[in-house]
């Protein structure tokens, strides 16, 4: 059930969470969409939400055909997935950590050689597939005709010189974590004792650079649209009529039409031509590809640490455009009635096993986590590593201190808050508590 609606000139949000628990910063940043004309279908901003790097996190929407890349933003495709292990598994703790942090790299470090080969190892085919089905996607809902590319590592060698990377760091980051708020995590289920593990990571760099790169083409496709052109739309009108009531009602229809073209939107929102934008999402696609490809590696890799098969597996996305529904999902993962999912709390209570309810006012959708409660730099400046030491108490990990004080549990909302928000979308059906978590440390990112 939501708990409010924020109005703007364009769209509406509906709130899976009281506004009084929102700072005052996401509040801006819901409100900043909503004036926006960008956002005119309508918003649910989830019940972790919180400020973000230049959009907020939480926010879900149906794609409209203003699609502007930082709102989905630079780690495209960036999700979890948990793998069962079984009950009669017993971790040698300090043995798997450190096989784990000799075979993933952490932080900005990536493998020394590639871990698959590159023409067998990536799904080509699946993706040639799949940009098929989104080019029926695109005409059908939003009437726009593309030709998809073809899918195959001369084309990424080709993609790579565009976006500016070496084709041999994008080849050698599948298999690696990352920092901040990624993670691997092994956990026991309250339902049926068995050992889980949960990784978090995203597509690295490669999804760094293509969220970038369009931005930079959105900004250079409305940079025609700016304070000039308008001044002298302005000046022409007045030249032409008097004052009074006819130049008043064309100097207003003058001024929607600047901002439906793109005109005095704010700095980063910017969208893209409707030229580019197939670009856009093609590499969106590839992007998410990448990022579950990367995910599947490292399962592998803690498999084998651990000596043990998957017997089940789990996967939820958090920051992407959703190619069969068309929502755009940033920091929110899908919440459809018989498909299960994910949301983590922090590095001391675990995680949930969920199912979805497809419930429409939550635009079927559900919290990709906890949310921060505070920023990283208010984290360090006043939680207590000793506090963070005792919260961590009866979990193996060798990540915590100074420089993880920016996860510590207290960094994050409260647990109790999201399960009880996210009765309307989704089913609790277990628990992961954890028993082992790992994360970069300063080290890993020097």
């Amino acid at each position: 059930m939501s708990t409010g609606t924020l109005k703007g000139r364009h769209g509406n949000a509906t709130l899976m969470v009281d506004a009084a628990t929102l700072e005052a910063s996401c509040v801006r940043q819901i409100r900043g969409f909503l004036d926006h004309p960008a956002f005119t279908n309508p918003v649910a901003i989830m019940a972790d939400s919180h400020a973000g790097a230049g959009a907020v996190i939480g926010f879900t929407m149906r794609m409209t055909p203003k699609v502007i890349p930082n709102v989905i933003g630079v780690d495209i495709g960036c999700g979890m997935v948990s793998l069962e292990l079984g009950s009669d598994l017993r971790v040698a703790h300090a043995q798997v950590d450190t096989f784990v942090r000799a075979h993933v790299p952490f932080g900005f470090h990536r493998h020394s050689r590639p871990q698959l080969d590159p023409e067998t190892g990536f799904p080509w085919v699946l993706l040639n597939e799949r940009a098929e089905a989104v080019v029926a996607v695109l005409q059908q809902e939003l009437g726009l005709k593309a030709r998809p590319p073809n899918y195959s590592l001369e084309w990424l060698d080709a993609k790579c010189a565009q976006l500016g990377v070496k084709l041999n760091a994008v080849l050698t980051s599948v298999g690696t974590l990352g920092g901040g708020n990624h993670f691997i995590e092994i956990g026991e289920s309250e339902r049926t004792g068995a050992l889980w593990v949960t990784l978090h990571t995203g597509s690295r760099n490669f999804g760094k650079r293509v969220a970038e790169y369009w931005q930079w083409q959105a900004e250079k496709h409305q940079a025609g649209h700016g304070k000039e052109n308008w001044l002298a739309q302005v000046a022409a009108l007045k030249a032409r009529l008097a004052p009074g009531p006819e130049l008043g009602k064309a100097l207003e229809t003058a001024r929607l039409a600047h901002v439906e073209a793109g005109g005095g939107v704010a700095k980063g929102l910017e969208w893209l031509s409707e030229e580019d934008l197939p670009g856009y999402l093609f590499d969106m696609l590839f992007a998410q590809v990448f990022a579950s490809l990367n995910r599947q590696t490292i399962g592998e890799i803690l498999l084998q640490a651990l000596g043990a098969e998957a017997r089940d597996r789990i996967e939820s996305v958090h920051n992407f455009v959703d190619f069969d529904d068309l929502m755009l999902r940033k920091g929110a993962i899908r919440a459809y009635a018989g498909e299960r999912m994910i949301i983590p709390f922090n590095m001391r209570d675990g995680v949930l096993l969920c199912e979805g309810r497809s419930a429409s006012e939550w635009n079927c959708s559900a919290p990709h986590g906890a949310g921060r409660a505070m920023s990283r730099s208010e984290a360090r400046r006043t939680l207590q590593v000793d506090a963070f030491v005792a919260e961590m108490e009866g979990i193996y990990s060798t990540s915590v201190g100074e420089a993880t004080l920016d996860e510590a549990p207290d960094a994050y909302k409260a647990p109790a808050l999201i399960e009880a928000a996210i009765a309307g979308t989704a089913v609790v059906v277990d628990r992961l508590r954890p028993i082992h978590n790992l994360k970069a440390s300063d080290e890993d990112t020097q």
